[in-house]
Protein backbone atom coordinates (compact mmCIF):
# COMPACT_ATOMS: atom_id res chain seq x y z
CA UNK A 1 0.00 0.00 0.00
CA UNK A 2 1.36 3.47 -0.84
CA UNK A 3 2.24 6.00 1.82
CA UNK A 4 -0.71 8.15 2.77
CA UNK A 5 1.29 10.37 5.13
CA UNK A 6 -0.03 13.90 5.10
CA UNK A 7 -3.51 12.90 3.93
CA UNK A 8 -6.60 13.33 6.08
CA UNK A 9 -9.60 11.00 5.75
CA UNK A 10 -12.98 10.68 7.38
CA UNK A 11 -14.42 7.17 7.55
CA UNK A 12 -18.04 6.46 8.47
CA UNK A 13 -19.58 3.05 9.12
CA UNK A 14 -22.11 1.90 11.70
CA UNK A 15 -20.48 -1.54 11.81
CA UNK A 16 -17.63 -1.23 14.30
CA UNK A 17 -15.66 -4.13 12.77
CA UNK A 18 -15.76 -2.64 9.26
CA UNK A 19 -14.88 0.78 10.65
CA UNK A 20 -11.93 -0.57 12.61
CA UNK A 21 -10.62 -2.48 9.57
CA UNK A 22 -10.70 0.54 7.25
CA UNK A 23 -9.25 2.88 9.87
CA UNK A 24 -6.44 0.45 10.72
CA UNK A 25 -5.48 0.05 7.05
CA UNK A 26 -5.42 3.78 6.44
CA UNK A 27 -3.51 4.60 9.62
CA UNK A 28 -0.95 1.87 8.92
CA UNK A 29 -0.15 3.73 5.70
CA UNK A 30 0.36 7.00 7.57
CA UNK A 31 -3.00 8.71 7.04
CA UNK A 32 -4.73 10.81 9.65
CA UNK A 33 -8.25 9.42 10.15
CA UNK A 34 -11.40 10.74 11.79
CA UNK A 35 -14.08 8.16 12.58
CA UNK A 36 -17.85 8.60 12.36
CA UNK A 37 -20.78 6.23 12.84
CA UNK A 38 -23.29 7.92 10.53
CA UNK A 39 -23.67 10.54 7.82
CA UNK A 40 -24.80 13.24 10.21
CA UNK A 41 -21.48 12.98 12.08
CA UNK A 42 -19.67 13.21 8.73
CA UNK A 43 -21.53 16.44 7.91
CA UNK A 44 -20.58 17.94 11.27
CA UNK A 45 -16.89 17.22 10.64
CA UNK A 46 -16.95 18.27 6.98
CA UNK A 47 -18.47 21.64 7.86
CA UNK A 48 -15.64 22.49 10.24
CA UNK A 49 -12.54 20.53 9.15
CA UNK A 50 -10.58 19.85 5.96
CA UNK A 51 -10.35 16.32 4.53
CA UNK A 52 -8.72 14.82 1.45
CA UNK A 53 -11.21 11.95 1.10
CA UNK A 54 -14.46 10.67 2.60
CA UNK A 55 -15.24 6.95 2.85
CA UNK A 56 -18.81 6.14 3.94
CA UNK A 57 -21.09 3.16 4.23
CA UNK A 58 -24.26 3.38 2.14
CA UNK A 59 -26.59 2.22 4.92
CA UNK A 60 -26.18 3.82 8.33
CA UNK A 61 -28.64 4.91 11.00
CA UNK A 62 -29.65 8.57 11.26
CA UNK A 63 -28.23 9.38 7.79
CA UNK A 64 -26.77 7.04 5.19
CA UNK A 65 -23.80 7.66 2.92
CA UNK A 66 -25.79 8.56 -0.18
CA UNK A 67 -27.83 11.22 1.61
CA UNK A 68 -24.73 12.62 3.31
CA UNK A 69 -22.87 12.77 -0.02
CA UNK A 70 -25.73 14.71 -1.62
CA UNK A 71 -25.76 17.19 1.28
CA UNK A 72 -21.98 17.64 1.11
CA UNK A 73 -22.17 18.36 -2.64
CA UNK A 74 -24.96 20.91 -2.19
CA UNK A 75 -23.36 22.65 0.81
CA UNK A 76 -21.28 25.78 1.12
CA UNK A 77 -18.19 24.42 2.88
CA UNK A 78 -14.74 24.09 1.30
CA UNK A 79 -15.29 20.32 1.24
CA UNK A 80 -17.99 20.37 -1.47
CA UNK A 81 -15.47 19.13 -4.07
CA UNK A 82 -13.84 16.47 -1.86
CA UNK A 83 -13.72 12.95 -3.34
CA UNK A 84 -16.36 10.72 -1.76
CA UNK A 85 -16.35 6.93 -1.90
CA UNK A 86 -19.52 5.27 -0.71
CA UNK A 87 -19.06 1.61 0.25
CA UNK A 88 -21.25 -1.33 1.06
CA UNK A 89 -20.64 -4.80 2.41
CA UNK A 90 -24.14 -5.77 1.26
CA UNK A 91 -24.03 -8.82 -1.01
CA UNK A 92 -27.57 -8.50 -2.41
CA UNK A 93 -27.16 -7.26 -6.03
CA UNK A 94 -30.29 -5.08 -5.94
CA UNK A 95 -29.01 -3.24 -2.87
CA UNK A 96 -25.62 -2.63 -4.45
CA UNK A 97 -27.24 -0.94 -7.42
Amino acid sequence: MPSLAGYRFIVADDNSINLKLIVTLLKSSGASVVEASNGLEVLEHVNSEHFDLILMDVRMPTMGGKEAALKIRSGNSYNTEIPIIVLTADIVPEHRE
